[in-house]
C-alpha cells in the first residue's frame, strides 16, 4: 500500500533529484490518514438486460427468417458497412508459395 502511494508522488519513470525526491516522499507520508476515503455503496448485480436481448433476438428472427434477409436489412438500417478486412490483401497461387518455400534443413 505504501509503495503505491510513493509511486503516485514520485513515479519511477520520471527522474527526480535527491532533495525533490525526499520532499515528495515526506509529502506522501504526511498524507496518510488525514482524509477519509468515501466509496459508493455497491448495488447487487442484475441481469435484467439479458431477457430484453432474448426478446429482441426472437422478434428479429421472426421478422427475418434467413441470414441473407437479416444481413440485407442490417445493411439498409445501419447504412454504412465497413469492407471486409481480407479485401486489402492480394490473392496468391498456392503452387507459387510451395515453389518458393525453403527449408532450413535443405542442402
Amino acid at each position: 500500500m505504501y509503495h503505491s502511494v510513493v509511486n503516485s508522488f514520485a513515479p519511477k519513470n520520471t527522474h527526480f533529484f535527491y532533495p525533490a525526491m525526499m520532499a515528495r516522499l515526506c509529502l506522501s507520508k504526511g498524507e496518510k490518514g488525514t482524509q477519509a476515503v468515501v466509496k459508493p455503496n455497491k448495488t447487487a448485480v442484475t441481469f435484467d438486460y439479458v431477457d430484453i436481448l432474448r426478446i429482441n433476438l426472437c422478434e428479429r428472427r421472426r421478422q427475418h427468417p434467413s441470414y441473407t434477409q437479416s444481413n440485407d436489412d442490417a445493411h439498409v438500417s445501419l447504412g454504412y458497412c465497413p469492407p471486409a478486412l481480407t479485401l486489402g490483401f492480394e490473392g496468391f497461387v498456392k503452387e507459387d508459395l510451395i515453389a518458393t518455400r525453403r527449408s532450413r534443413f535443405s542442402l
